[in-house]
């Protein structure tokens, strides 16, 4: 796991407080996705019981092309969401700094100002990044970050939603966590698997009850066919394909003694 500390970070110095009260606070989360190539060896990883390989390389020079977007998403302003970030290239981080990646030089580009800050500051102690100067930090990385860009959208969580199954939504306020989170997914997955097994304990139900009274005389129970009745319940689906062919075998062996005997 790759800790990012900025999402507790962030959200602490955007905390608005009435003295020990806290008034508002941003929800702030760390995400990536890795290219498709990544997300197939994953997915290989995943399919070997995530068991390592035997043997590892970390890839520079095989890569031939590709940029790595990495920025901040702002979710919620009036406008709609805002994008602000660094789109570098291999080619591009080649150029100012060899042997190096897009993802390595997007990280040490943040490094070296870090340092070089702290180097100006030596009295400032342990600071989060929040409390340095951003636009300094920016000054020291921006040769090494590529294209910076802004970019706003018209995005909500609320675009394309329910189109296979209703959902519980807050849609006047589109930017409410609950129209975020995929908890109720998960939630409407355990109803869907409650719902199942219920139906099926339904279904042994009846099945056990036509065991214990099939053939027995009216309004009376047979509880020598108990065994049979629980074992035909437990595994009812299968039960009724097995009397479904008896039956249909027992008509074809009537349908062979009425031809013999005409």
């Amino acid at each position: 796991m790759i800790t990012h500390g900025e999402s507790i970070s962030i959200a602490d110095y955007l905390t608005l407080r009435d003295g020990v009260r806290v008034l508002s606070r941003p929800t702030c989360h760390y995400a990536y996705h890795p290219c498709d190539d990544a997300v197939l060896s994953l997915h290989e990883f995943a399919g070997k019981n995530w068991r390592l390989q035997n043997r590892k390389r970390l890839m520079m020079e095989e890569i031939i092309s590709g940029t790595d977007e990495l920025g901040v998403l702002l979710m919620g302003p009036p406008k709609g969401v805002y994008w602000y970030g660094s789109r570098l290239t291999i080619a591009e981080a080649r150029r100012v700094a060899p042997h190096n990646n897009a993802t390595s030089l997007q990280v040490t580009a943040a490094v070296l100002a870090g340092v070089v800050w702290a180097l100006e500051h030596p009295n400032e102690g342990i600071v989060e990044p929040e409390g340095m100067d951003f636009a300094r930090v920016l000054d020291i990385a921006r040769p090494y970050l590529g294209e910076m860009v802004g970019v706003h959208g018209g995005w909500t969580p609320l675009d394309d939603r329910e189109r296979l199954f209703a959902e519980d939504l807050d849609r006047e306020d589109p930017w409410q966590f609950k129209n975020i989170r995929v908890l109720d997914g998960c939630k409407m997955g355990r109803r869907a698997e409650l719902i199942g097994l219920c139906l099926y304990g339904l279904g042994g139900c009846v099945d056990f009850a036509y065991h214990l009274t099939w053939g027995a005389p009216r309004a009376s129970i047979w509880y020598s066919n108990l065994p049979v009745a629980f074992s035909a319940a437990v595994f009812w689906p299968v039960d009724l394909v097995a009397m479904a062919l008896l039956a249909k075998s027992m008509s074809s062996t009537r349908v062979s003694v009425r031809s013999r005997h005409s």
